[in-house]
């Protein structure tokens, strides 16, 4: 009886035991699990004030600047809007990009629309088709286009009907008939990154991604040796006396690419997040509502810039040397004065 009596304080001892353990490896995983928790938070409270605090200084830097050929120019220096990894702070940057760099759903240039479309997995037999199937949904008419779709066309596809105004969002491209069926080839080539929906028409040589070039009509040697002239940093290069950019080896590859847009976007990372915030910037100084509005803001994955220079974001505290101002001055309109 007495060795029965020990073998169940045993059998007890190692039950007490085996339970003891368990309590602590889940207080143990519990503990690692809050910490996690909070190291995300405050990682995640750090990244949103970062991202308010330099929003706020890009659009103080922009609102004020002056456009140029792949940049904004003001009193506290440059903005970068080829598509360049701009530095802010240690783990912290910003890539921004021209509008007029891209492609605008809106009011698609004929020039670069239909290389685009193929680029991004559209036959030729298909563009026609999916270009007036586009200009039906945007325009506020009802009349059909030869190879588009009007509200019948949609309501015998068991489609909604169209809005028949301008696209909101990128995302409202999806609704388009013929549309949907680019889907797939459109995600994987990053299409996506290479259209917009804000601002107005324009194609500026200067701040667009290599595939936009290539979609413009540009042969492949010309438009590599554009984009290894963005990636040497010649936009950042200029002759003794000149501002900066405007008359160097870069600004004569782009000879009457235009200059930047009032809207441009913006895609903000931090080396801690595997994430990064994007919006688009328009500058709107002269229209009701405050002199600048921020569009799509969304969350993407971190993207590859498509410029291998590097440029730094102007502090609000610093100010351009009086000889680097007079590219801000306005051009005399006398020949007396030039």
């Amino acid at each position: 009886m007495r060795r029965t009596a020990r073998g169940f304080a045993l059998v007890t001892v190692l039950w007490v035991l085996a339970g003891l353990a368990v309590v602590a490896a889940t207080v143990a995983a519990s503990v690692h699990s809050n910490a996690q928790s909070v190291k995300l938070l405050r990682e995640r409270v750090a990244a949103e004030q970062a991202f308010l605090s330099t929003s706020s200084r890009i659009k103080v830097l922009a609102f004020e600047a002056a456009p140029r050929p792949a940049y904004l120019i003001g009193l506290r220096g440059l903005l970068y809007l080829d598509g360049r990894v701009t530095d802010v702070e240690e783990g912290e940057s910003v890539v921004m990009q021209d509008g007029y760099g891209l492609l605008n759903l809106n009011w698609p240039q004929a020039t670069v629309v239909r290389g685009l479309l193929q680029y991004c997995g559209a036959a030729e037999r298909d563009v026609d088709a999916l270009l007036d199937a586009l200009g039906d949904y945007v325009d506020a008419d009802s009349l059909k286009r030869l190879n588009g779709a009007e509200a019948p066309e949609y309501r015998a596809a068991g489609l909604a009907p169209p809005r028949n105004a301008e696209l909101l969002s990128r995302e409202e491209l999806w609704r388009v008939k013929g549309w949907e069926a680019l889907r797939t080839t459109w995600v994987a080539r990053r299409c996506d990154d290479l259209v917009t929906v804000q601002g107005r028409s324009g194609f500026n040589q200067n701040t667009a991604p290599l595939p936009m070039l290539l979609a413009s009509g540009m042969t492949q040697p010309q438009a590599d040796a554009l984009v290894d002239a963005r990636n040497a940093g010649l936009p950042s290069l200029a002759l003794p006396g000149s501002a900066a950019g405007d008359n160097s080896p870069f600004a004569a590859i782009a000879a009457g690419g235009g200059r930047v847009s009032r809207v441009f976007r913006v895609r903000h990372e931090m080396a801690t997040l595997e994430w990064a915030l994007q919006y688009e910037l328009e500058l709107t100084p002269t229209r009701p509502g405050g002199p600048w509005r921020m569009h799509e803001l969304r969350i993407v994955p971190p993207g590859q810039p498509s410029v291998a220079a590097r440029a730094e974001l102007p502090s609000l505290d610093y100010l351009l040397p009086e000889r680097e101002r007079n590219e801000l001055n306005a051009v005399p309109t006398s020949p007396f004065g030039r």
